[in-house]
């Protein structure tokens, strides 16, 4: 049928991961910047401790820490 031939035509035409990589880099903020205004939201703790402090500058020496998200 017509649907396979239309799905291969798509892909070589429009790649969707190259396509969606390239949007997301465009339109995305780097994690270094997103970071800065993100701490507050995904860090319950002081804003100024050593965990939001690494959280916020993206801190590869700064504490280990974890968020965990339950999708419904």
């Amino acid at each position: 049928g017509g649907k396979p031939l239309l799905k291969v035509v798509m892909r070589t035409w429009l790649p969707a991961g190259d396509t969606l990589f390239h949007m997301i880099t465009i339109h995305l903020p780097s994690p270094v910047t997103a970071q800065k205004y993100r701490a507050e939201m995904l860090y319950e703790g002081p804003s100024d401790d050593a965990c939001c402090t690494g959280i916020r500058n993206c801190d590869a020496e700064g504490p280990l820490m974890m968020y965990i998200s339950k999708m419904v």
